[in-house]
């Protein structure tokens, strides 16, 4: 774990990690890539950090893309390192094809009582802005937005399809204070994998516990949704710009921008034609 005599105290493996995460590498990039993986690199500290901020799949990408000429020390750790990375990378493909086989069942029990829930965050990500490649989006739960008034019904579907509220005990509480309740159920043929349901419920307010309490038009964000086809299902994702609005405060307020994962969300969504500034 090396320090860098650049003034900004980063390591290594730290600036490594902000080159390889970013969904846009350009050729400053991949040149400053190849001039630190020249270098000894603690594989296991770049790893971790690549965890922590979910980039484990784009740092897989964009390392695989880059040709590096390694003296005979380097390259068994860089061989290693592309080695792990290939596997997390197939890791996330795997565990958003079930994340959205998953989504496809929940969102046909929905539209069959009539309900109209809109698909966001990771889920609604992959089938839009980073449909090129799934994978490059780990995933570990599904949000569903809806309107307050229609919490009993979507958590009847849910719990038709195998879901059992987390902490059933505090609902009243969080459905009074909070705007969000998890679900969960075990997977068939994968025992040791948990699927989780966020359940995102909109009233003209949003309360953080952090921020405190924002107004929202619910009817006009819902009638701005755009509709989608999710792998032949019909479906509503968050208009871009509303996403945006959303993203900042959640990710924001909530967790502090503490992932690079998510300014990639941002850059994509913010690069799209019809992005309305």
């Amino acid at each position: 774990m090396t320090k860098e005599n650049q003034g900004d105290n980063l390591t290594s493996e730290e600036r490594l990690l902000m080159r390889l995460s970013k969904i846009f590498v350009d050729d400053e990039d991949k040149a400053a890539i190849k001039a630190i993986l020249t270098d000894e690199v603690d594989v296991d500290y770049l790893l971790e950090l690549c965890k922590n901020h979910h980039t484990l799949p784009i740092c897989y990408k964009n390392l695989s893309l880059i040709e590096i000429d390694f003296g005979a020390s380097n390259k068994e750790a860089y061989a290693r390192l592309l080695c792990e990375l290939k596997k997390y990378y197939k890791q996330s493909i795997m565990q958003n094809m079930l994340l959205s086989e998953e989504c496809v069942r929940l969102l046909r029990a929905f539209k069959a009582k009539g309900l109209k829930v809109v698909v966001n965050q990771g889920m609604a990500l992959i089938s839009t802005v980073y449909s090129f490649d799934i994978a490059l989006r780990p995933m570990m739960d599904i949000d569903f937005l809806i309107r307050k008034k229609d919490f009993d019904i979507a958590k009847g579907v849910l719990s038709e399809n195998g879901f059992k509220m987390h902490r059933a005990e505090k609902e009243e509480f969080a459905r009074d204070i909070e705007t969000s309740i998890a679900f969960r159920k075990r997977t068939k043929g994968f025992t040791h994998i948990q699927m989780t349901i966020e359940l995102h419920y909109w009233d003209d307010y949003k309360h953080d516990p952090v921020g405190g309490i924002y107004n929202f038009d619910v009817d006009a964000i819902f009638s701005r949704a755009k509709e989608i086809d999710f792998q032949g299902v019909s479906a509503h994702v968050l208009s871009y710009e509303d996403f945006m609005i959303h993203h900042i405060f959640h990710v924001g307020l909530s967790h502090q921008f503490t992932r690079l994962v998510w300014f990639n969300d941002m850059a994509l969504v913010m690069s799209q034609k019809d992005f309305d500034y």
